[in-house]
């Protein structure tokens, strides 16, 4: 999970934008008190600048990037999102406060708490959502939770050691492949699986009974987030801002050699590829291409 806080506005913040900042401030400590405000404070802040725009998506999949190109493209509050479900705003929540032992939850969580009480209120939503390799994905993800989630350094371990506790440490392999369903699909009415995904263009605009998904893949996103987000929010962006790269931190090198020598068994790749998720979002051709990466 990311704590990047989105939206800010323009120009100084009214007073009940402050107030509701300082009650915050208050309670921030205390993860039921801040749930209870943080959403207030996020519709304070953002009072009159339109329907907010959704980067709605799974972790490591170049979001970051997308939001600061959207923002500097328009004046609505763009929230920067991973959960909307009940379960996963609670699951979020429950890991800051009980696993990661961090003080205050990010504004992220308040944005998304924000939402779910909205979603009945307001008509559709504009939310964009990325696709990724899974195994890539989790590899990602790993390496962005071990220290925090299970207390491990990826830049002092070995391959060795690094690879064996991706595949018996790391227990979220299963989350990309369940994310559409849980996130996109229930919060918002939508069917993401009903129509064949145009592998040949790279994302694709789907119609949902409270929103309107662009949905784009993590692969294609140099040539298809300048269509999609043209055609899902009629904003002309040029190429994506280079955001939250992992050379840039301390496990980078590690990361890049576990992803070079990494072997993974037989039935996890075919857990991950052999997917509804999987199969739907990358051809045969292509899936046999990811899986030969780890084998």
């Amino acid at each position: 999970m990311t704590t990047t806080s989105t939206g800010t506005g323009q120009g100084s913040p009214d007073l009940a934008t402050r107030l509701s900042r300082r009650l915050l401030h208050a309670v921030r400590k205390s993860p039921t008190a801040s749930l209870a405000v943080g959403p207030l404070a996020v519709a304070a802040r953002d009072r009159g600048r339109g329907q907010p725009i959704l980067v709605h998506q799974m972790g490591k999949v170049a979001s970051t990037a997308l939001v600061e190109t959207i923002e500097a493209a328009t004046d609505r509050p763009v929230y920067h999102l991973h959960f909307l479900s009940r379960d996963g705003i609670n699951f979020a929540a429950t890991t800051y406060r009980d696993n990661w032992g961090v003080g205050g939850l990010p504004w992220h969580v308040f944005e998304a708490t924000h939402v779910r009480r909205q979603l009945q209120r307001r008509g559709k939503w504009d939310v964009i959502t990325v696709v990724r390799d899974p195994v890539a994905k989790n590899i990602s993800g790993f390496f962005q939770i071990a220290k925090l989630q299970y207390h491990l350094d990826p830049a002092t371990m070995t391959v060795d050691e690094l690879q064996k506790h991706y595949l018996e440490t790391y227990d979220e392999h299963d989350r990309p492949l369940n994310w559409i369903d849980h996130e996109i699909d229930a919060v918002f009415g939508a069917d993401m699986y009903a129509q064949p995904f145009p592998t040949e263009v790279g994302w694709q605009l789907v119609e949902g009974e409270r929103a309107r998904v662009a949905i784009i893949r993590y692969e294609d996103l140099a040539q298809a987030a300048s269509p999609a987000i043209k055609e899902l929010l009629g904003l002309e962006v040029g190429q994506l801002v280079a955001a939250n790269k992992t050379t840039n931190k301390a496990y980078g090198a590690n990361q890049a050699a576990l992803t070079e020598s990494l072997v993974l068994p037989p039935a996890y790749l075919d857990m991950m590829y052999e997917s509804k998720y999987a199969t739907h979002f990358y051809s045969a051709e292509e899936r046999a291409t990811m899986r030969a990466r780890w084998t």
